[in-house]
């Protein structure tokens, strides 16, 4: 049996994403059988580890496909920029890296 991963999490608003409903995203998670809850902790199942693992994946895939041919300064120097348009249109140039 896989290690599961165990969270205890405090729910309320992201600094970052203010209008995310976390216990509608837990309740989803649930559903699918991908986490249970008991005692305010929440553990992610083998169905979803294996779902976090295919994310993760997926993930990889595009960032490989992303950066590909963009060099690491490049990239850096672009993030920098699209930050400060942000902040300069006043939003949150800071959002997290």
């Amino acid at each position: 049996m896989n290690t599961c991963l165990v969270l205890q999490i405090r729910t309320g608003t992201s600094r970052s994403r203010p209008s995310v409903d976390f216990g509608g995203v837990f309740d989803d998670l649930v559903r699918r059988g991908w986490l249970t809850e008991d005692a305010g902790l929440m553990t992610l199942t083998e169905a979803g580890e294996a779902a976090r693992a295919r994310a993760k994946e997926r993930s990889l895939r595009v960032h490989r496909q992303v950066h590909e041919g963009v060099s690491t300064e490049d990239f850096v120097t672009t993030i920098n920029v699209l930050r400060r348009m942000v902040a300069n249109l006043g939003g949150d140039g800071n959002l997290p890296g």
